[in-house]
């Protein structure tokens, strides 16, 4: 399905304010999720590492040990 770009970025704004300590657990499904196929597109990395940086929550770590 598509998701606007509004509804995304209300989206990712929520997931910003949610629980400090939930914020990796959520980083690192979409992770997860996005490499389900055994590897993790530049796109998908970007839009993750994107995500994070709003969240203010890095995961450059655990982007680099997806291939």
């Amino acid at each position: 399905d598509q998701c606007s770009v509004s509804a995304f970025s209300k989206a990712v704004i929520e997931l910003a304010n949610c629980y400090p300590l939930l914020k990796p657990r959520v980083l690192k499904s979409m992770v997860l999720a996005a490499s389900a196929n055994g590897q993790l597109s530049a796109v998908e990395r970007e839009i993750i590492a994107s995500m994070a940086a709003v969240m203010d929550c890095p995961v450059a770590g655990q982007l680099s040990l997806i291939e």
